[in-house]
Order: structure tokens, then C-alpha cells, then sequence
């Protein structure tokens, strides 16, 4: 019999992760070329915020909808389809981009460009455990690790792109990434599709959202999630801000710190992947939410760069132990044909990005970016012991296990029957 490392590491694993590393890569080439274009042209953090809106606003849209056909359809094929999308739509928006359309036109790019982006998550955490059944929070782990290793390569390359060439460039390496990775995704073989699976399973919300009003674990994990996505990790899109106008950095500076928060994810990723037994707890999330929370204070009032280079490398190491954590947490338990519904209804909490992004970064424009940096650090912080205080039995949150032959999901509609909430 071959080993759990074994197993999660086959060829469709790895080959996978390749073109997911690629996608990753140019994601942030995107995300980067995106946000310093519109800064250094209107040189209005309103309007950064605004166009981050745009590219967040569209969670709430299609989370829950790619989270029903994760569970009626093959997720092999609908990543494939969603790669392919974002490749062509990244091609449009950097054209606009580096042509000067009109920033309203730029918003609507990204926004149908998001409509794909933001479908993919719920999708692509469905796949994993398709690809690996029995040990799922290794999976997790090591698609955190390959994602941040795609953060730290992205930012940097960004940055030398645009001051050593353009935009344009820029734009078109981040098409040629996601599109890489359409491919590998979809010529992947040996993946059983979800649609033969549990053909005749029900698809609607209904079971879902019963599963999670009968299951309080799953519930107080929801409630953990909503003020950090509010006031701490728009921090990303305010990285720009605080850059500019904190540290006088140019777009390569930016880069680098953007790598090294995307280093320090890297470093929590790899960390949880040889210690998940240890990690896995709710104590183990407020601490990483703590610290996430200081290290924003930290950032903003870090009197050179080498302090900021620290305080982002603790920051993005805090933010990815909490989410990597959370996930495996809120993943544990769920009945493989409720999977990708539950996930989708968790990962709208990305929805709450924007609003934290267009309130932050309205404080920077009026009060400028110390401030709005001290409410990011200090009210996510408060946020979270008030949470505590109120409900201290997320300080006991561990995995539970599911088991599909006791808990078929016809009777998920019946709450006597519904899995145990665990310790919590």
C-alpha cells in the first residue's frame, strides 16, 4: 500500500499544481500591473478602492452558484473552462490598461473578469478532494503552499516588468500563466467526475444551509471570518497606498513587499503541512489572528523598510495559517456531496473584502494612510477578542470526521440526523 505522502503527491497531483503554480503566477503579475497602473494614473486611493471593489464585489454573485455545479457537474472541466475565461478576460483588461480607456470601462473588465475569478476558488477546493480522498488537509496544505510560491514569484516579477518594460508585457505573461494552467487542468486523467459520483444527488442550497444551521461549529468558524475579511485583509489591496505614501516605494518596492508577504504565507503553508496535527484549533486560529492584527499596526508605523519587509513577512505568514486553518476546519466533517455547496457558502466571506476596501481606503484619501492603517490593525484585533469573550468555545474548535455510509444525504433534511457539531 502506498503512504498518504504517496498519494497526494501522484502525477495528476503534481501536474495539477504545475499549472496552478503558473495561474498563480499570473494572477499577481494581473493583480499588481492592475492596482499600480490605476494608482500612478489617477493617483486617488478612492479610486483604487473602487476598482478593488470591482474585483471583489463579484464573490457574492457567483460563489454560491459555483459551488452547486462543483456539485453537479465534472470540476475537472468547470476549472478548465474558468482558466480559460480569466486568460481571455486578463488579456481585454490589461488592453484597456495600457491603452488609457476610461477607469469606468477598466472597472466592468474587471468585474466580468472576476465573475470567472471568483467561481474558481469553491471549485477548485471541491477538485482537491476529488484528487485526494483521504487525507485532505495535507492536499489543503500543500495547494496553500504552491499558491503563495506563486505569490512570492509574481509580485517581484511585476515589479521588475513595469519599471524595466510596461504594463502591456505585464498583462500579456498574466494571460500566458492562466492560460498554462486551462491546460494542464484540462488535460488531467484519472479523476472520477463528481456527476458520476453522486449522480441523482440533489443540488440545490436547501441541504447546505441546513447542515449549517444545525451545525454550530461550522457557524461560530462563519463568525470568525467576517471582521478579519472586513478590516484586515483588504491590506493586500492597501499595500499600494502604504507604499506610496508611507515608505515612498516605486513599483518595484511594492513588488518586493508584496513577495515577502507572499514568503511568509509560504513559510505558515509548509509549517501547518508537517504540524497539522498541532495546528489545528481554534486557539491555534485567534492567536494567528492576534498576530495578523499586530502585524498591520507594525507595517504602518515601521520606521524604515526593513521594519515594513518584517512586519509584511509576519502579516502574510499570520493571514494564510488563519485561512489555511479555518478552511480545513470548516472542510472537516462535510459530507463529500454537500462539498463544493458548503465551500461556496464559506468562501463568501471574500465578499466582505471590498467593503473593508472601499471604507479603508476612503479613510486614507481623507485622513490619510497611517490612519486607516491603525483601524485595519487595531479594530480587526479588538474584533476578535470581543468574538472570544462572547463565544469562548472557538478556542476548542478541532476537525470532526464524516462518515458517508452513516449519514447519507437524504437524510441531512432531518436535524436528528444531521453530523455531530463536535467539540465546540
Amino acid at each position: 500500500m502506498r503512504s498518504p505522502r504517496a498519494r497526494t503527491e501522484s502525477p495528476a497531483f503534481r501536474q495539477f499544481h504545475l499549472g496552478f503554480f503558473a495561474c498563480r503566477v499570473g494572477e499577481w503579475l494581473y493583480f499588481v500591473a492592475l492596482n499600480w497602473a490605476v494608482l500612478v494614473r489617477t493617483d486617488s486611493a478612492l479610486a483604487l478602492g473602487l476598482i478593488n471593489a470591482c474585483r471583489l464585489v463579484p464573490a457574492f454573485i457567483t460563489s454560491l452558484p459555483s459551488g452547486v455545479l462543483a456539485d453537479r457537474f465534472d470540476r475537472r472541466l468547470l476549472l478548465s473552462v474558468i482558466y480559460g475565461s480569466m486568460a481571455v478576460l486578463t488579456g481585454l483588461t490589461g488592453a484597456l490598461v495600457y491603452y488609457q480607456a476610461p477607469i469606468w470601462t477598466i472597472g466592468l473588465a474587471v468585474f466580468l473578469r472576476e465573475l470567472s475569478n471568483t467561481a474558481e476558488p469553491p471549485v477548485r477546493n471541491a477538485f482537491l478532494g476529488d484528487m485526494e480522498r483521504r487525507d485532505l488537509p495535507r492536499a489543503l496544505a500543500i495547494n496553500a503552499a504552491v499558491l503563495n510560491f506563486g505569490r512570492v514569484i509574481g509580485p517581484s516579477l511585476a515589479g521588475f516588468i513595469l519599471v524595466q518594460w510596461d504594463t502591456r508585457l505585464a498583462f500579456e505573461l498574466a494571460s500566458l500563466g492562466i492560460a498554462i494552467g486551462a491546460l494542464a487542468t484540462v488535460t488531467l486523467r484519472g479523476i472520477e467526475a463528481q456527476s458520476e459520483r453522486d449522480k441523482g444527488a440533489g443540488v440545490g442550497m436547501t441541504e447546505a444551509l441546513t447542515y449549517i444551521r444545525a451545525n454550530r461549529r461550522v457557524k461560530l468558524l462563519i463568525w470568525l471570518m467576517i471582521c478579519p475579511m472586513i478590516l484586515a485583509f483588504p491590506y493586500i489591496t492597501m499595500l499600494p497606498i502604504f507604499a506610496k505614501d508611507l515608505m515612498q516605494l516605486d513599483a518595484d518596492g511594492l513588488g518586493h513587499l508584496l513577495s515577502l508577504t507572499a514568503l511568509g504565507s509560504l513559510v505558515a503553508s509548509a509549517t501547518i503541512i508537517g504540524n497539522s496535527k498541532r495546528t489545528l484549533s481554534g486557539a491555534f486560529q485567534i492567536g494567528s489572528l492576534l498576530l495578523f492584527s499586530m502585524s498591520l499596526v507594525a507595517l504602518v508605523m515601521a520606521p524604515n523598510f526593513a521594519m515594513a519587509a518584517l512586519a509584511v513577512f509576519m502579516a502574510g505568514a499570520s493571514s494564510q495559517a488563519y485561512r489555511t486553518v479555518s478552511r480545513i476546519l470548516v472542510q472537516s466533517g462535510v459530507p463529500k456531496a454537500l462539498h463544493g455547496r458548503i465551500i461556496s457558502i464559506v468562501l463568501m466571506d471574500r465578499g466582505l473584502i471590498p467593503v473593508g476596501t472601499v471604507l479603508l481606503s476612503w479613510c486614507a484619501q481623507e485622513f490619510g494612510a497611517l490612519p486607516a492603517g491603525l483601524v485595519m490593525g487595531i479594530g480587526s484585533g479588538l474584533c476578535t477578542l470581543l468574538l472570544v469573550v462572547a463565544y469562548p468555545e472557538i478556542l476548542r474548535l478541532e476537525p470532526v470526521s464524516a462518515d458517508r455510509k452513516s449519514y447519507p444525504l437524504e437524510k441531512l433534511m432531518e436535524p436528528r440526523n444531521i453530523l455531530p457539531p463536535g467539540p465546540a
